[in-house]
């Protein structure tokens, strides 16, 4: 623990108050909090704040919503459920870089299985990554169909350890199912509903990268540079440690900023 994760993230909370490339090893020194201030001047790391943001919440909002409606259906019995269930949960075994390539060939605006379907259905095909317009919800698509099998378990297990009798009372009272639902069910839930979005919200914010960095590369221009794209760009492209690293600890407060107020809520 201290040499694979303490060190190196004190290590890289002090290197963020230094001017420190590793292309000029000579030039290493002390500048205060230039580079935190720095961040807030700087119109590319704006953009990309705002980027994460959207991506984030977009893509949450969405598997949310989904997962809740598939965790419904699935609560019910028909006939090939058990299949169904195998097929939907397929998404969150395959590795990020793998999806992010096979969606990426999904997406080719010649070749691609998607526009190839558009075009069957008498639609015009779309350049969906490669649109400066389009990127950003190509990408929020994928995660959103890699991710969402994720809160779905949860919220099925929530479902059946939900209390039988509480709906049968309802029913015998005359409450349909979508008054069942609001009543009962969310009311029940709710907890389990609150970490399970803030579990992915988290995970959002660190592992887009993956998908995005195999998709677009945080392109077409800077369409879908979030902040994990724009952190490896500053230390591994242009090699600014110092100011990689205090972007790296600015996303860092932000997680907190989010766990602290849903913990206590808890």
């Amino acid at each position: 623990m201290t040499g694979v994760m303490i060190y190196p993230l004190i290590y890289s909370f002090y290197n963020s108050f230094f001017y420190y490339r590793i292309t000029e090893p000579h030039s290493y020194h002390f500048v205060k909090l230039s580079n935190y201030i720095k961040l807030f001047i700087d119109p590319l790391f704006l953009h990309s704040f705002k980027i994460t943001f959207i991506c984030v919440l977009s893509a949450v909002a969405g598997e949310f919503v989904i997962a809740i409606i598939m965790a419904l259906l699935l609560n019910k019995s028909f006939k090939g459920r058990e299949i169904f269930k195998i097929l939907y949960l397929l998404p969150i075994t395959v590795p990020p870089v793998v999806v992010g390539l096979g969606w990426k060939f999904l997406y080719n605006p010649q070749s691609g299985m998607v526009n190839y379907f558009l075009r069957v259905f008498g639609f015009d095909g779309l350049d969906w990554i490669g649109d400066y317009d389009m990127a950003l919800m190509s990408v929020i698509l994928v995660d959103i169909w890699e991710w969402t099998p994720f809160l779905m378990i949860i919220f099925f297990a929530g479902l059946k350890s939900l209390p039988k009798d509480l709906n049968e009372v309802a029913s015998i009272d005359g409450a349909n199912s979508v008054q069942r639902f609001i009543f009962i069910t969310v009311p029940y839930l709710s907890r389990l509903f609150v970490i399970a979005c803030f579990l992915r919200v988290v995970d959002a914010f660190k592992f887009m990268f993956d998908i995005v960095y195999i998709m677009t590369g945080g392109g077409p221009g800077d369409a879908t540079e979030i902040l994990s794209i724009y952190i490896y760009r500053q230390g591994f492209r242009y090699f600014d440690i110092g100011y990689s690293a205090a972007i790296s600890f600015i996303l860092l407060l932000v997680i907190i900023g989010l766990l602290v107020p849903v913990s206590r809520s808890l």
